[in-house]
C-alpha cells in the first residue's frame, strides 16, 4: 500500500468482523450504538480474534 488511506465500510457487526479479520488495519472506527451488537462487544471479539492490543477511546 502506497502513502494513501483505504477505508472499507461494513453494514453490519458480521460484516466490519469479516473484514477485520481478512484486513491489516491500523485504526477501527465503530459507533457503540449499533443496531445488530454493540459497538464494544464488536471491538472485543475483532481484537479477541486478531489476537492483537488495543486502545478505546469513546465520547
Amino acid at each position: 500500500m502506497g502513502n494513501g488511506a483505504e477505508v472499507r465500510a461494513a453494514a453490519s457487526a458480521g460484516a466490519a468482523l469479516e473484514h477485520a479479520i481478512g484486513w491489516d488495519f491500523d485504526v477501527l472506527l465503530t459507533d457503540l450504538g449499533l443496531p445488530d451488537v454493540a459497538g464494544d462487544h464488536l471491538i472485543k471479539a475483532i481484537l479477541a480474534v486478531k489476537k492483537m492490543e488495543g486502545r478505546a477511546w469513546s465520547s
